[in-house]
Parts: structure tokens; C-alpha cells; sequence
């Protein structure tokens, strides 16, 4: 797992914890299909 934490920051905090996290290719995959529902949403709406 990849973290990007602002310089000298050294505490993380979570709202939720999952035991069983995706892998890199799974999230690619998901950021993909919301891209494609947002674009979608855009066109139909006119925006």
C-alpha cells in the first residue's frame, strides 16, 4: 500500500477500516468507470 502524506505529517487517521483492501489494478479500474459515468452525466446534462 501506497501512502501520500503532507511533508512531516506523521499521524493517519481513518473514518473506516477495511480488512480486505483492492488491489492497484481493481481501483484503476473503478476510477475508470466513475471517469466514464461523470463524462457520461456531463453530456446528457449539457454541462
Amino acid at each position: 500500500m501506497r501512502y501520500t502524506l503532507p511533508e512531516g505529517n506523521t499521524q493517519i487517521f481513518a473514518s473506516r477500516y477495511k480488512l480486505h483492501l483492492p488491489t492497484e489494478e481493481q481501483l484503476a479500474a473503478e476510477l475508470q468507470r466513475e471517469r466514464r459515468d461523470v463524462e457520461l452525466h456531463r453530456r446528457l446534462n449539457g454541462d
